[in-house]
């Protein structure tokens, strides 16, 4: 038995991947893949998908709303960051892995 999921659906799930993989981008690099009893805390809080089960309509409001926790919840707040971390999730994306 297979479930399709239709293209609203499909189109909100691959957003929430996107704010997922953004929040461990930015544990990656923060702790230079080293995993800490903190990691799962700080994705957590970074994804609004994990902490209050946010559901988005536009890639745009991902990346707004990625942005924002970044640079208000977690220890290392600086937009640099936030931009590397930006680039980090989007060659995960490219290179499909």
């Amino acid at each position: 038995m297979t479930h399709k999921l239709d293209s609203v659906t499909t189109q909100k799930v691959f957003l929430s991947l996107v704010d997922i993989i953004f929040a461990y981008c930015y544990n990656h690099r923060t702790t230079e893949g080293d995993n800490t009893g903190e990691s799962g805390w700080t994705i957590v809080k970074l994804s609004a998908t994990l902490s209050w089960l946010q559901t988005y309509a536009s890639l745009k409001e991902v990346v707004v709303s990625c942005y924002r926790r970044s640079l208000c919840f977690p220890l290392y707040r600086h937009w640099e960051l936030a931009g590397k971390v930006y680039k980090d999730m989007c060659q995960i994306f490219t290179i499909g892995k």
